[in-house]
């Protein structure tokens, strides 16, 4: 389903907004405008919507199937004047006459214009004829003086005449005589809520299921039908004493039983899989471990379990043709859920919530054992599912389909295919990533993905990060999702390829618990506000993004500095669009053939040192040395970008150039510096750093900081001079300093007046 909505002043259309399912329009009110809704179905206005007040803000929800705000109005409603809004919502009907929305309860405070602050009225599309679309100043809304509920529905008749008519004519309009037509027309909006609400109800329950998302959306819709049976109740209760239909009218509120289920227990109870202090430990604390699964226990359980929705093999699933005396036995201890295995013990699921065990047990609370699947394939298509591998999963395919899902394997996952599809889903490898082109996606959804190791094993796979051939891949898609790596087990990240996709993501890798190295390691953060954390003895041939969206790269837990693999380094590091913040500890060096390149990206970036830096190495004796080696290249990039200093006693030279074999190096195209972190920080700067930067440079700091004009602790100033001229400018502490210029003859620089250390 999708909608318009049409901005109209008194003249003409100022703006028109398509609004499709499951999005929600926010804009900001217009003076003397009517906003007209458009079903682009049926090219006229729904029947029915539901409004709701927060604040000075007005909510529309259109009766799509789902229960998020469709169209925010911001600053509807005027609170500082106290007057209601002579903004009308309408809608065309399907006489072709234009007419405004109503409350269906036919009570005066429900009107749009006169809705208190939290109050939710559904509206129907109703009342007199409007002369045009176009807005005009009407005093019969700002005053409400005729009944609104008189002209309920004749937007929805098919009559050629909005006006009353009480006369019994066949145009189909309310007989507005019938002193119990409010009460009526009350009760009939309650019921219908009532029925909207069961129908939801049994929508929900069809998967066996409450979830506690779904009872969320169900209590909403359960308190609106609520309010409406309230407003029957009173509208009924109202009628005098001696009125025909007041005792009929009364019995059907009494009927209306809004009820809703609660949270379904989980069905098959685990304990937390995400709990890594309950996971056994790999006894390995290696870089490089020795390329082997653990292997499988030898003890079978052929105990039945008659679950049809439960399937527990006792056993492994040895290959991708398991004798046919394997396959017997799987099935005799399932005998409720044979329609579910095939002659090669591939297990397809049902649509509820399926519960898979390879490994022993006759339920979720027993599950034991260590047992893998090989060349198997697992599939629980729909449901909130849970499969648990004790053991390996070794060229091997499960999918869980649509839905909230657990996958729990407890050892290793080697050349397999993961897929979690749609729904909030846990993915937890209790050991590595092993072998060649495992492949992972975890689909839409908030998700969560643990490895204890590293990804290792995988030597084979092509030093190329174009083709990427036989790496592992890691799909993230869209949601907030968690993917942490290596923090629990021994093991390299390395030939992994991870796609955040879009959302707010929170990525860690620690290869051999921070021990080990990232080696050929690809990084796109993608669409959103993404944080990656890196703990690492070393980055080689490593590429990171930040996409779209202000990141977080945190490498202040990473060395740069080559000091045993000094044959590569390579790596590369680009925030990428947006306002991003990329935080550094130790940025050492490479060889000469090899390099670090560091870039913000476009945006406001700010790139934060926690440890000292420069480009130069000087001997005990001050003469600089190791002139060859490579530093790090750090470039602000596109915007307005920042150097930030912390740690107490943190110097970084600004310095800049390129090393033995050419390469660049050293800090480039920043705007500002910023040492207002508690500490006393240093910054080095002189002409040429100036220059390279802009040629203007902001320096923010306290009395506690200290600024090298001329890099050389000499307080010569570097050949630059104070000025008269002042300028204020919010650093990164988040208030305003002033500045003081101090040139040297092209180049600026504004220096805080708080810092006085300026030699």
């Amino acid at each position: 389903m999708s909608t318009t909505l049409k901005v109209l002043n008194a003249k003409t259309v100022i703006a028109e907004h398509k609004i499709k399912q499951g999005e929600t329009l926010t804009l900001l009110a217009k003076g003397e405008a009517n906003y007209q809704l458009i079903d682009d179905k049926t090219g006229v206005g729904p029947e029915n919507i539901i409004t709701k007040r927060e604040g000075n803000d007005l909510k529309i929800f259109l009766k799509d199937g789902d229960m998020k705000e469709d169209i925010v109005i911001k600053d509807y409603y005027d609170e500082e004047t106290g007057k209601e809004t002579s903004n009308l919502l309408i809608g065309q009907a399907d006489n072709g006459k234009i007419y405004a929305y109503i409350p269906e309860s036919g009570v005066k405070a429900d009107a749009v214009s006169l809705l208190a602050d939290q109050v939710t009225a559904p509206q129907i599309l109703g009342g007199d004829e409007l002369a045009s679309a176009f807005w005009t100043f009407n005093p019969w809304w700002l005053a409400a003086l005729v009944p609104l509920a008189a002209g309920i529905a004749i937007a929805a008749s098919n009559s050629g005449s909005g006006s009353s008519n009480n006369n019994g004519s066949n145009n189909e309009e309310p007989n507005n005589t019938d002193p119990a037509a409010d009460a009526k027309a009350a009760v009939d909006a309650a019921e219908k809520a009532a029925k909207e609400l069961a129908d939801l109800v049994k929508a929900k329950e069809a998967d066996g299921s409450i979830t506690p998302e779904e009872k969320a959306e169900l209590d909403a819709k359960k308190a609106e039908a609520d309010k409406l049976k309230d407003d029957a109740k009173a509208a009924v209760d109202a009628l005098p004493a001696d009125n025909a239909d007041k005792a009929g009218l009364d019995a059907k509120v009494d009927a209306i039983d809004n009820q809703v289920p609660d949270v379904t227990a989980e069905p098959y109870p685990l304990p937390d899989q995400t709990d890594t202090s309950t996971w056994e430990d790999d006894g390995e604390d290696s870089d490089n471990p020795t390329d082997k699964d653990s292997a499988d226990d030898n003890e079978v359980d052929d105990t039945p379990q008659l679950d049809p929705n439960v399937i527990i093999t006792g056993r492994p699933i040895p290959s991708a043709n398991p004798s046919k005396f394997v396959v017997n036995k799987i099935k005799e201890k399932n005998p409720n859920s044979l329609d579910q295995i095939n002659d090669k013990a591939q297990i397809n699921g049902n649509e509820a919530a399926n519960l898979v065990v390879v490994g022993r047990g006759t339920d979720s609370t027993n599950i034991s054992g260590r047992q893998s699947i090989t060349a198997g394939s697992i599939k629980t298509n729909g449901g909130d599912d849970t499969v648990v591998i004790t053991n390996n999963v070794i060229r091997s395919t499960i999918d869980t389909g649509a839905d909230n899902d657990k996958l729990d394997i407890r050892g290793n996952s080697r050349t397999s295919t993961l897929s979690m599809g749609t729904g909030d889903d846990v993915l937890t490898i209790r050991g590595k990533l092993a072998g060649l082109n495992n492949q992972v996606n975890l689909g839409d959804g908030d998700d969560t993905m643990i490895v204890a190791g590293g990804a290792v094993f995988n030597n084979a796979a092509a030093s190329d990060h174009q083709t990427k051939t036989n790496w592992n891949k890691i799909d993230l898609g869209a949601g907030n999702d968690k993917l942490s790596m290596g923090e629990k087990g021994a093991g390299n990240i390395q030939y992994t390829d991870i796609q955040a996709g879009t959302g707010d993501d929170v990525i860690t890798l620690s290869p051999n618990r921070g021990k080990g190295d990232l080696f050929w390691v690809n990084v796109d953060l993608g669409d959103g506000n993404d944080e990656l954390i890196v703990k690492a003895s070393d980055l080689r041939m490593t590429y990171i993004n930040g996409g779209e969206g202000n990141d977080t790269i945190d490498l202040s837990q990473a060395q740069f500095t080559t000091t045993y693999h000094t044959h590569v380094g390579d790596t590369r590091i680009d925030g990428g669009n947006g306002n991003d913040k990329i935080i550094l500890g130790d940025v050492g060096y490479t060889t000469d053939t090899h390099y670090y390149k560091i870039t913000g990206g476009a945006g406001d970036d700010v790139v934060e040192f926690t440890q000292d830096y420069s480009i130069h190495e000087y001997n005990n004796r001050g003469a600089e040395i190791n002139t060859n080696r490579n530093q790090v290249d750090i470039q602000g990039g596109e915007g307005f970008d920042t150097i930030s200093i912390i740690g107490s006693g943190t110097t970084v030279d600004m310095s800049s150039g390129t090393s033995g074999s050419n390469r660049p190096e050293g800090l480039r195209d920043f705007e500002a510096v910023d040492m207002t972190a508690s500490g006393a920080q240093t910054v080095k700067v002189k002409l040429a750093d100036v220059l390279a930067n802009s040629g203007t440079l902001y320096i923010a700091g306290d009395s506690s900081d200290t600024i090298d004009l001329g890099s050389d602790g000499n307080s010569s100033l570097g050949g630059f001079s104070k000025t008269t001229e002042t300028t204020t400018r919010t650093a990164l502490d988040g208030s305003e300093h002033t500045y003081t210029a101090y040139t040297n003859g092209a180049a600026k620089v504004y220096i805080d007046d708080s810092v006085t250390n300026i030699i």
